[in-house]
């Protein structure tokens, strides 16, 4: 598959700078949505504390920098989508953060397999 044909890149993108950095989020987990101008990524967590914990490093990192992703919180996950409205496509600022969000998951909140993953529907 030609990584490069299946994105759509927002006006302006370097690609040889972003297509190595997509290909090593796509080894970690991520997937280009279907339109292919956005990464996305589940992640799971053991306590809705963790997700919580998680979900606000995200959103102070995306204020600082100013690019906001689309966050769903649940009980043990969180899913991270990143794309660029404007231009639109697939940004260095959606790999910078999906980049970031790979870090504050490993360094700082400690994500677990899906296996290990709150789930409500098994509490009393």
């Amino acid at each position: 598959m030609d990584l490069n044909k299946s994105i759509t890149f927002a006006e302006g993108v370097d690609t040889s700078e972003v297509l190595p950095q997509v290909e090593k989020l796509l080894e970690d987990g991520w997937v280009l949505n279907e339109e292919g101008n956005g990464l996305k990524k589940r992640f799971h967590f053991n306590t809705f504390t963790k997700v919580m914990d998680f979900g606000i490093c995200i959103a102070i990192k995306s204020k600082r920098v100013n690019h906001h992703p689309e966050l769903t919180l649940k009980a043990g996950t969180v899913d991270a989508f990143w794309t660029t409205h404007v231009p639109p496509g697939l940004s260095m600022k959606d790999v910078r953060m999906a980049n970031y969000c790979e870090d504050a998951a490993r360094d700082m909140v400690i994500p677990v397999e899906q296996s290990q993953a709150m789930d409500c529907s098994s509490r009393g």
